[in-house]
């Protein structure tokens, strides 16, 4: 029996992409806009595991396991009045009374979600469980066999970083034994932003999905504009204004990729380099997370979305524009109807997997890191038509791999360029520049230092404690598509690369750099403040430091993940810009959330009393 996972989706951002992604999943189970079984366009049905995300509610009605929540209604409301509006439930549905939303401040959406509706006398644990967790615990439990949690929401505002905080903590108090992943979008941070308190909101959220979350999808707004996906968009003529539409649509392919293989019938592999049958969320975070401390993954696209989505660009054709997803979408086939994409095949996709143009998180000519682990999930064509076995078998699995080792695209650090930097070295010479150049402006400033960003060009080798191994899950092709944009017998594969990469730490270290420029005077605390019990400046700084302290330590633990010792290290306390490898052993191990209260918040959230 499969075991059930429950999403929620918080903010603008998070139920932008949750459309998409919820359009994308009716399309491969064969389920129409309202979750409508249908059969396939060769009269046949699925035969796979959609009851994993989809509740029955009828002999051939389906709805998604999913909360819904944002304090400002607009984007629901269009969901709700979309082509989709059957297919979610209303009871599921969480919106502010007032309708004005968090106003990008962390600490609104945060104490907003406990007391919205339920008026300002209500303790917030309270008042948090009688709304907002109470449709969580009632979807869980219409679930037989609980296997987590998946949340999607943006850390850079105020609901998806505040009430994304209070949710994660909430799921740790009541489900602790359950999984939790998030797919966290990280706002722009280079040049200009559009959420100027984006620092305050990302450190604040950082520290409870490092307490809290058992795996961290990271997708960074920073990232993509230097991807070679938004380079091809381009080439596709779309707007500048629409990359919103397009980030959201990345975001929701890469994730039906990755629950693709608990949902689509998969092919087993040989030992170490693929994994079979349904591969559940508890698999892929043991595959990928060796450590509590380490449990921010990259993902990365092996050709951008298919044009069978929700989105089509504006005069492609094949399509309704549906405003609530928040942009257009460019049109790509299957096989070959955009540049860089036609005719791959497997071999030719797990070399893309591995370039750093293809991540969708990391700082742009940032470090070359090292790989802790690395899961593939393939989407493959199926010679036997829709819902049928992939038609790739373990063997090409294995070609493909052996191929990637004799190009030397699987090392370890043993056998890369003894002149490849450590991240540790990368952020110290980029601190050496900064300090030179004290003069230039920030946004100028190169990231690698003395470093050139094109000498970072290869896949990055795994770091010396691990084997350099790749695991990959193949699963069959969707089960129904739309006649028009059918996908052929054996097409071409699409794949997605979960990485765990230890040079995402530089993409940390930029989040701490402007939250210093900002802390620095003390920026914008009325702001938050005037949102806490105690309105004390002070108790928000100490707040605020301890994030910092947090981010800090999760710099040091992926920085001493590159070294040959870190099983036997203990860990560190300051920044590895500051620090040698050796001196980061100073510092006790770090507790998981299921060893130690996750935040001084879970005990001082009442309104009558603590710090907040």
């Amino acid at each position: 029996m499969s075991k059930e996972i429950v999403s929620i989706q918080l903010g603008q951002c998070g139920n932008q992409v949750g459309l998409s992604y919820w359009s994308a999943l009716c399309r491969e189970h064969g389920l129409s806009p309202d979750g409508v079984v249908q059969s396939t366009p060769l009269g046949q049905h699925t035969s796979d595991m959609k009851d994993i995300f989809f509740s029955q509610v009828s002999d051939h009605k389906w709805v998604p396991r999913l909360v819904m929540a944002d304090l400002e209604p607009r984007v629901i409301d269009q969901v709700l009045v979309g082509p989709h509006a059957d297919l979610f439930r209303r009871d599921r549905v969480f919106k502010g009374s007032d309708g004005g939303g968090a106003g990008n401040v962390w600490t609104k959406g945060y104490w907003e979600s406990a007391t919205s509706g339920a008026g300002t006398d209500a303790p917030s644990d309270l008042a948090f469980e009688f709304l907002l967790g109470d449709m969580i615990n009632r979807e869980a439990e219409a679930c037989d066999r609980l296997e987590g949690f998946m949340l999607t929401h943006s850390i850079g505002g105020g609901t998806g970083a505040g009430v994304g905080s209070r949710t994660l903590e909430w799921l740790v108090d009541n489900f602790p034994s359950k999984h939790i992943q998030t797919s966290s979008i990280f706002p722009q941070i280079r040049g200009s932003s559009d959420v100027v308190l984006a620092p305050y909101n990302v450190l604040l959220s950082l520290r409870r999905l490092a307490e809290c979350a058992d795996a961290v999808f990271v997708f960074d707004n920073s990232a993509f504009a230097n991807s070679s996906h938004f380079r091809q968009s381009q080439l596709a003529g779309l707007a500048p204004k629409e990359s919103f539409g397009v980030n959201n649509r990345f975001i929701a392919r890469a994730l039906a990729l990755a629950t693709a293989p608990m949902r689509l019938p998969s092919t087993p592999g040989g030992p170490g380099s693929a994994s079979g049958g349904s591969a559940g969320l508890g698999g892929i975070i043991a595959s990928l997370v060796p450590d509590s401390r380490l449990q921010f993954l990259t993902p990365s696209l092996s050709a951008w979305p298919r044009a069978v989505g929700d989105l089509p660009l504006a005069g492609a054709g094949g399509g309704d524009f549906d405003p609530a997803l928040g942009g257009g979408m460019y049109p790509l086939s299957g096989r070959g109807a955009g540049p860089g994409t036609g005719g791959q095949t497997l071999r030719d996709m797990l070399p893309n997997l591995l370039r750093p143009d293809h991540r969708l998180a990391g700082a742009p000519g940032g470090p070359p890191g090292r790989l802790i682990a690395a899961w593939a999930s393939i989407s493959s064509g199926s010679a036997g038509g829709p819902g049928a076995a992939p038609s790739l078998e373990a063997h090409d699995v294995h070609h493909a791999l052996a191929r990637l080792r004799h190009r030397g695209l699987l090392v370890s650090t043993s056998h890369a360029p003894s002149s490849l930097p450590t991240t540790a070295q990368f952020l110290a010479l980029g601190q050496q520049a900064a300090t030179a150049a004290a003069a230039m402006s920030h946004d100028h400033l190169p990231a690698g230092g003395g470093f050139r960003r094109q000498a970072f060009s290869s896949p990055p080798p795994f770091a010396p404690w691990v084997p350099a191994s790749l695991q990959i899950a193949v699963s069959g092709q969707p089960a129904a598509m739309p006649a028009a944009t059918e996908p052929a017998p054996n097409q071409a594969p699409d794949g997605l690369l979960l990485s765990n990469w230890t040079g995402i730490a530089a993409t940390f270290h930029e989040y701490c750099t402007a939250f210093s420029r900002m802390n620095t005077r003390r920026a914008y605390y009325r702001q938050y403040t005037a949102y806490l019990p105690s309105q004390s400046d002070a108790d928000f700084h100490e707040e605020l430091m301890q994030c910092y302290d947090a981010v800090r330590d999760l710099i040091s633990e992926y920085s001493l993940a590159e070294t040959a010792d870190y099983l036997t290290a203990t860990g560190a306390e300051d920044s590895p810009a500051d620090l040698t490898a050796h001196q980061y052993q100073q510092r006790p191990p770090h507790q998981h959330h299921s060893d130690h209260p996750h935040s001084y918040l879970s005990h001082h959230n009442h309104l009558s009393g603590g710090r907040f």
